[in-house]
C-alpha cells in the first residue's frame, strides 16, 4: 500500500481535473435532490374550510351566513357536520399545492402520504435496476437516462391533469433519482474519494 501512495503523490491526489469532474457530478445530484424533495412542498396543506349548504340547525357553532333562505355553513379544517358533508373546499390563497390542485382532503387526505411513499418505492425498485443496467451498459450511459427520464417525469408530473397521474409519474421520478445516486455513489463507495477530497 505504501508504493500506491507514492504513485498518488507523484501524479497528483486531488487537482483541478478531481475538482471539475466533483462539480460536474455534484450537478446531477443537485437536479436529483431537489426532485427527491419537492412533495415536502408540494403535498402541503393550507388552510382549508368546509362549506355546507342547506342545513337547518338551532346550535350551528361554525361561521354561518343567510343567503337566498338557505344557511351556509363554513367548518375549520372538518369534513362534515351533523352527519351532512361537505358540498364544497375553499382552501386559504396563501399558496398553492396538489393539495389544493386535486382536492385532497377529508376522504382524500391520505393520497399526499402515499404519493411521497410511492416515489420511495421507485427509489428502491431505480436503485436496484440501474445497478445491474450500469454493469451491463456502462454507468455513464445509464446516468444520462436516468437525468433524461427524471427531466421527462418531472415536467410531466407538473403537468398532471389527476392525483393518480401524478402519483404513477412521481414513481417514474423516484426510479430516475434512485438509478442517478447509485451511479454516482458507485465511484465513491468505499471512501477513496472522500479520502483524497479531505487530503487536498
Amino acid at each position: 500500500m505504501g508504493d500506491f501512495d507514492e504513485v498518488l503523490k507523484y501524479v497528483g491526489l486531488f487537482g483541478p481535473y478531481q475538482i471539475q469532474l466533483f462539480v460536474l457530478v455534484n450537478l446531477f445530484d443537485f437536479a436529483a435532490v431537489w426532485a427527491m424533495l419537492l412533495p415536502v412542498f408540494s403535498g402541503a396543506t393550507p388552510d382549508w374550510w368546509c362549506e355546507i349548504t342547506d342545513i337547518i340547525s338551532d346550535n350551528a357553532t361554525a361561521a354561518s351566513s343567510m343567503a337566498n333562505d338557505s344557511q351556509v355553513i363554513y367548518l375549520h379544517k372538518q369534513c362534515s357536520f351533523n352527519d351532512t358533508k361537505c358540498s364544497n373546499i375553499i382552501f386559504h390563497q396563501s399558496f398553492t399545492s396538489i393539495v389544493t390542485q386535486f382536492g385532497l382532503v377529508c376522504d382524500l387526505d391520505y393520497v399526499s402520504d402515499l404519493i411521497t411513499t410511492l416515489q420511495m418505492v421507485g427509489l428502491a425498485i431505480g436503485a436496484t435496476v440501474s445497478g445491474q443496467m450500469a454493469d451491463i451498459f456502462g454507468r455513464k450511459k445509464v446516468l444520462f437516462v436516468t437525468h433524461i427520464m427524471l427531466v421527462i417525469f418531472g415536467v410531466s408530473s407538473g403537468l398532471a391533469p389527476s392525483w393518480p397521474v401524478y402519483a404513477a409519474l412521481r414513481l417514474f421520478v423516484g426510479a430516475a433519482i434512485g438509478g442517478s445516486f447509485r451511479k454516482v455513489a458507485v465511484g465513491w463507495s468505499r471512501g477513496d474519494g472522500l479520502k483524497r477530497l479531505i487530503r487536498y
